[in-house]
């Protein structure tokens, strides 16, 4: 994956009707000259601004569908975050003491250390019918990488496969501001930064907020 350094890198994004947001990263999987450096941990990430009003999104490949029900507190809790999880080969500026790449994630799967918001679930694809859970609550995990000198932000819900926020910096002070439009249907994400989050494999994600603004303090 390694690749050479070359100037003029960014970020870009596009909007395909009926098949959302495609968030397109220039080179930057290649690592830094000088091989990384050492990372502050912990940091603090809260966002604000976030708006879930997407409607019904589809939760494939089980024929069942959702609807956020109520935000929680994803847009006023402060969540703290450590480098504690290697990287993909060649992925992550980030070094730990034995010169291991890592990037920064969610101490635990746990609403107290969390994020979290509210949905109500439904058997149908649709959510037409009465739904067969109610106010079922879902973690969103914030994740934060820095590539090639790009810091990725994003956060989603596991259980679900769905994207909440998505923002690039090339700084911690930022602006981070989502990037993402509805998408109810699933959609291939293959940035560098999700695939090194999944062991270098892009993944599917619907999309079902937009908006907001995220503050990373260290």
């Amino acid at each position: 994956m390694a690749a050479q350094k070359t100037a003029g890198r960014h970020v870009t994004v596009s909007e395909h009707k009926g098949m959302g947001t495609f968030i397109n990263v220039a080179d930057t999987s290649a690592r830094r000259a000088g091989g990384g450096a050492v990372c502050p941990s912990p940091v603090t990430i809260q966002f604000s601004g976030i708006q879930f009003d997407c409607g019904c999104a589809k939760f494939t490949p089980f024929g069942a569908s959702f609807i956020v029900e109520d935000e929680g507190n994803v847009n006023s809790f402060v969540t703290t975050t450590y480098l504690g999880i290697h990287a993909f080969p060649a992925c992550g500026d980030c070094l730990d003491g034995d010169g291991n790449r890592l990037f920064w994630l969610p101490p635990t799967i746990s609403h107290d250390f969390e994020p979290h918001l509210f949905i109500n679930h439904w058997p149908t694809d649709d959510c037409s019918g009465d739904p067969d859970d109610v106010h079922f609550e879902e973690i969103v995990f914030p994740y934060l990488m820095l590539l090639s000198g790009i810091y990725y932000l994003f956060a989603f819900i596991e259980s679900t496969q769905t994207l909440v926020f998505y923002a690039t910096a090339s700084s911690l002070a930022g602006p981070f501001n989502n990037i993402l439009s509805c998408n109810p249907d699933y959609v291939t994400f293959s940035d560098p930064a999700v695939m090194c989050a999944n062991n270098g494999s892009p993944k599917d994600f619907n999309v079902i907020a937009h908006g907001g603004i995220a503050t990373v303090v260290v």
